[in-house]
């Protein structure tokens, strides 16, 4: 019997086609119109465990789990009606059955072949346990997450969210589901964000929660409300996703309102009070020194009739009215470092120690005090203020000394890892209690009296302000007998923007 050319091309072909089958990665089956398996390959055969012999003739359903068969039966039909193309996975939940009656989730790809023996349909077959298994534990999280989830493809239509986005926005997961993410942007801001979204698949990057962008989103209800979102791009097989953690943040910005007004009162309580302290301060200063003038002339006409008791009375008033004198000097003081505008610029530090020095030369001679250096650098703020933040903590460093000695003051600097200069000001003084550290910033907090040593307790109240004013930090370290270091770090040096 003679074979013609067609049947020889028809028989090649075939061959051609069983070698790609064989070779395929997946499982693959081919059936006829009436369901029949005419073809598997070998990663069928490992797949369901079945001998190629038991399938081929049989029936496609026995590779179906039992309770799908029937139904199965009428979509293989329906797609012999109509036949095309269909991409692995489709959004379909599969399964298939082993020869041991197991069950195990699968995906499958569809492919009509128009021959001239009619027409079949090609199905690649893919166990889909690990993915199924992995998709599982993805959602897991993805609803254990604490933000609201909104999982988009690269159309912007959503493909998956979590319990979270559900209680936030009011629409429930099916309406959610398939539609534009849009749908939970107001409507005045819909048209300006697809194209964000569009630039954003173009170039997918992770963008932090906030980022300093003001969102809003809408609820079902259409009431809107402020938002912050961080974006992650996901690369799956079917494509690119945005992944997008929404957080509602209408707590935290009525806060920050309440914060700031709080701040603007508080602010303007400040002035009021700056102003006050100034005004007060300054009319004070004229009644105190009559009272201490009328003191003396008072003194002078009685003294040769007074008794030696009365006499010190005078003395008394004298002490009382010179350290009211003082507080108000100290209060003065305050009050104009708390309205001076910081004039930035570049100054040596050694310049800033001089100028103290010389403006406290005679007490530095009365006290047979001597102030050290080690090479200084140049720090930026206000030469006036750092000049008096050196004079206040040189003159603590002399008051505050046992009986007899000679003050030692050493002062130094080096920078931290922020860029700033840390100057250190260290001194051979009384020290102070550990316990006692955090106090002494506070305005009118003394830890001696006024026999002991002079003074109202405002010096180093001042010596804080200045240091805030140039965005700097203040601290002190000492133990009793054994002197005291103050550490400021003030800014270096640089170009300020």
């Amino acid at each position: 019997m003679t074979t013609s050319r067609a049947q020889l091309d028809e028989q090649l072909e075939l061959v051609w086609f069983r070698q790609i089958v064989e070779r395929a990665p997946d499982a693959i089956v081919v059936i006829d119109s009436s369901g029949k398996i005419i073809l598997v390959n070998r990663q069928t055969e490992r797949l369901f465990g079945y001998a190629r012999a038991d399938m081929l003739g049989a029936q496609l359903e026995m590779l179906v789990p039992e309770q799908y068969r029937d139904g199965h039966a009428r979509f293989r039909d329906a797609y012999f009606l109509e036949p095309k193309v269909r991409e692995m996975g489709a959004g379909l939940e599969l399964s298939g059955r082993k020869q041991d009656g197991t069950e195990f989730p699968i995906e499958i790809s569809l492919s009509p072949l128009d021959t001239e023996r009619g027409l079949f349909a090609a199905a690649a077959i893919r166990d889909a346990t690990h993915r199924r298994k992995a998709q599982r534990q993805f959602r897991n999280l993805l609803e254990a997450a604490p933000d609201a989830m909104v999982i988009i493809d690269s159309s912007g239509d959503i493909a998956l969210v979590n319990a979270q986005a559900v209680g936030m926005f009011g629409f429930a997961r099916e309406e959610m589901i398939g539609q534009k993410v849009e749908m939970l942007i107001p409507e005045h801001l819909r048209g300006s964000h697809s194209g964000h979204r569009d630039r954003y698949f173009e170039s997918p990057k992770v963008r932090e929660m906030g980022a300093g962008l003001e969102l809003s989103g809408r609820r079902k209800d259409g009431s809107e409300f402020p938002i912050e979102i961080s974006l992650s791009p996901l690369e799956t097989d079917d494509g690119m996703f945005a992944t997008a953690a929404v957080r509602d943040i209408t707590d935290r910005k009525f806060a920050q309102r309440k914060l700031t007004e709080y701040a603007r009162t508080l602010e303007a309580s400040n002035v009021q009070l700056e102003q006050f302290a100034y005004i007060a301060s300054h009319d004070l200063q004229a009644p105190l020194r009559n009272i201490v003038g009328f003191n003396e002339l008072l003194r002078r006409k009685l003294s040769a009739h007074a008794a030696a008791d009365d006499l010190e009375l005078f003395d008394i008033i004298d002490e009382c009215a010179r350290r009211m004198q003082a507080l108000i000097d100290g209060l003065l003081a305050l009050s104009r470092v708390n309205q001076t505008k910081v004039d930035w610029k570049p100054i040596p530090l050694q310049q800033i120690v001089d100028h103290a020095c010389l403006q406290l030369q005679s007490t530095l001679s009365d006290a047979g005090a001597t102030v050290t250096t080690d090479p200084l650098p140049t720090v930026e703020g206000d030469e006036s203020l750092l000049t008096q933040l050196m004079q206040n903590l040189i003159s603590n460093a002399i008051k505050f000394q046992p009986a007899g000695s000679k003050p030692q003051v050493h002062i130094s600097a080096q920078e931290d890892e922020l860029g700033r200069q840390v100057i250190q000001v260290r001194d051979n003084g009384i020290g102070i209690d550990p316990e006692q550290i955090q106090s002494i910033f506070t305005m009118f907090r003394r830890l001696h009296t006024t026999d002991d040593y002079a003074g109202t307790g405002i010096g180093l109240s001042i010596c804080q302000k200045i240091v805030d004013l140039h965005g700097g930090q203040i601290r002190a370290e000492s133990q009793p007998g054994e002197g005291t270091s103050f550490y400021l770090a003030l800014p270096g040096a640089a170009p300020k923007a």
